[in-house]
């Protein structure tokens, strides 16, 4: 039988993975599979210069990397902590679930859909030919 202060921790790590999961997949994954296509498309199209297309390259690049950095870190200062989160089924649990809700949510949700059009049109403005 697992103790409360078991329990509390489990849902702890799965909350702060489905965090994790939500925000890296929001700032890597949707750039790349929606703003990078989209841009290129709207540049072969002559619609809008090049450099859009760049910035939704470097977002993810950025975050990428500053994740590692902050892992990497932990791993070096806390090695007891990085490991506990390595092997914390709790955590990569919840790390997959909250990417998977972000994409479930902009593949399945029209308002969401709507919003990020809009935010694409506004990104690109200044960037029309």
């Amino acid at each position: 039988m697992k103790t409360i202060l078991e329990v509390a921790i489990f849902f702890f790590f799965l909350s702060l993975g489905f965090l994790l999961g939500l925000f890296y997949a929001a700032n890597t994954l949707l750039p790349v599979f929606y703003g990078i296509p989209k841009a290129v498309f709207a540049y072969f199209r002559g619609q809008i210069s090049f450099k859009p297309v760049l910035l939704y390259l470097i977002a993810p690049f950025l975050w990428t990397v500053s994740f590692l950095v902050v892992f990497v870190a932990l791993a070096l200062l806390w090695n007891s902590a990085f490991e506990y989160l390595r092997e914390s089924a709790a955590f990569k649990f919840g790390n997959a679930l909250g990417g998977l809700a972000l994409l479930l949510n902009t593949l399945f949700n029209k308002k969401t859909r709507t919003h990020m059009r809009t935010e694409f049109d506004e990104f690109i403005l200044p960037y029309r030919k």
